[in-house]
């Protein structure tokens, strides 16, 4: 997504023109409004000049003066995994847009938050009326707009673990995050918000189901 998202922003910002290898196409399927063009079929690796990060650290200059055309009128190729977030964030709204989920995934994702909701309803529903039997369940919420009755806030939280530990040890000679860290993110956010729900994504749900 990050290289996706910086050559999109060099396209927007510098009226370039950015073409994608069709395998990232490929992992990024599940965002059907792409719009940058595959790379063309006659692709020679041989034609195109490499430009990549200067140091360990995320600093990707060449590839914005190759943009600006200062390094001459060549065919330029990234490499390295390129990330600039202060290049893209200046085109944040159309860069949002560029990763809209497919209908199928939102309407997914609605579904189980719905669940969540519901859940939450029951059981207030049980606690207003000081009753222990079970309510029968009544169906999912139409529209997650409905959460306003149960007056939370939803929260994303992703955890990204597996692969990243080694990235980040030679990357950066860092180690990722540890529990004291996400608990107190996780305490953060409950002073912040006066009812909020946490939905986690991670790579490696058993480490949020023993660290959280």
């Amino acid at each position: 997504m990050g290289e996706y998202a910086t050559l999109f922003a060099l396209h927007k910002i510098y009226e370039v023109s950015s073409v994608i290898l069709p395998i990232i196409k490929q992992r990024l399927s599940c965002f059907p409004n792409l719009t940058l063009p595959d790379i063309p079929k006659s692709y020679e690796r041989a034609d195109w000049t490499p430009v990549k990060n200067i140091g360990k650290i995320y600093n990707y200059a060449p590839i914005e003066l190759a943009a600006a055309g200062l390094l001459g009128p060549k065919l330029f190729v990234m490499r390295e995994y390129p990330f600039e977030i202060q290049l893209f964030h200046a085109v944040r709204e159309d860069v949002v847009k560029q990763f809209a989920f497919s209908p199928e995934i939102q309407r997914q994702a609605n579904d189980h938050i719905n669940k969540i909701l519901e859940i939450l309803k029951i059981a207030d529903q049980s606690l207003n009326n000081n009753d222990k039997e079970m309510i029968s369940h009544q169906g999912l919420f139409n529209d997650t707009s409905q959460m306003s009755e149960l007056d939370v806030t939803i929260i994303g939280f992703h955890i990204r673990r597996t692969d990243y530990a080694n990235h980040t040890k030679n990357m950066f000679g860092a180690t990722l995050p540890e529990s004291a860290y996400f608990n107190q993110a996780l305490e953060y956010y409950r002073k912040k918000h006066k009812r909020p729900i946490f939905i986690v994504a991670s790579d490696d749900y058993d480490y949020v189901k023993t660290k959280l």
